[in-house]
C-alpha cells in the first residue's frame, strides 16, 4: 500500500496523532530495524498522546479562563480601589518583611487567582524566595537545635528535654 493511500485512510479514521508521527516513526524503526508490532505499538501511541492533547486544548477553551491582565492594563480612575495601596502588594515587599496580606471579598471574587497569579509573578522576577521554604528551614533548624540539646541531659525524660531546648 502506497503511502498516500495509508494517509487517506487515516484521514477517514480520523488518526491524525498516526498521520503526523508517521513518518517520523516509520523512518526510526526502519533504521533500527523494529519488528512490525513495534512500529505499529509507537504509532498508536503518538495517536494516544495527540488524543489527550486535543482533548486538554478542548477542555481548557470551554473552561471560559479569564485573560491575564496586567496591573499596568488595570483602569484605577472612578473606582473605588486604592491604587497606591495596591501597587505597594505588588511589589511584594510585604512578603520579604513577612507580614499578612488580607483579601476580603464574596464569593466569585477570584481572591484566591488574585493571591497564586501574584505569588507566581513575584517567584519568576525573582523578588523573593518562597515563604514557605523560609518557614520550614527556620522551623527544621530549630528542630536540630532542640535535638542537638535534647541529647545533652539524659536524666530527663524526652518530651521534658524538648521543652527545656526551646
Amino acid at each position: 500500500m502506497e503511502r498516500t493511500q495509508i494517509f487517506d485512510l487515516m484521514s477517514e479514521l480520523k488518526l491524525y496523532g498516526m498521520k503526523t508521527a508517521y513518518d517520523e516513526i516509520m523512518a526510526t524503526g526502519i533504521k533500527r530495524q523494529y519488528e512490525p508490532p513495534h512500529i505499529v505499538g509507537d504509532l498508536l501511541q503518538a495517536e494516544v498522546s495527540e488524543k489527550q492533547a486535543r482533548s486538554i486544548k478542548y477542555q481548557i477553551s470551554i473552561a471560559k479562563l479569564p485573560l491575564a491582565k496586567d496591573l499596568d492594563d488595570f483602569q484605577f480612575a472612578g473606582t473605588p480601589i486604592n491604587e497606591r495601596l495596591v501597587r505597594d502588594l505588588a511589589q511584594g515587599d510585604f512578603l520579604v518583611e513577612q507580614r499578612n496580606c488580607v483579601l476580603v471579598g464574596g464569593t466569585g471574587y477570584r481572591k484566591d487567582t488574585c493571591g497564586h497569579r501574584h505569588r507566581s509573578q513575584l517567584h519568576s522576577r525573582r523578588q523573593t524566595r518562597p515563604l514557605l521554604q523560609h518557614r520550614r528551614s527556620r522551623q527544621s533548624a530549630r528542630d536540630r537545635s532542640a535535638r542537638r540539646t535534647a541529647g545533652t541531659d539524659r536524666g530527663i525524660s524526652h518530651p521534658e528535654r524538648l521543652r527545656r531546648a526551646r
